[in-house]
């Protein structure tokens, strides 16, 4: 699933989460 981000506030934070969810499915 994508997230829909808000550009802006807490991009970065939800880029690392999706980054940890991606390392999570290898």
């Amino acid at each position: 699933e994508f997230i829909c981000f808000e550009v802006g506030e807490g991009l970065e934070k939800k880029t690392e989460d999706f980054a940890a969810e991606v390392a999570a499915q290898l």
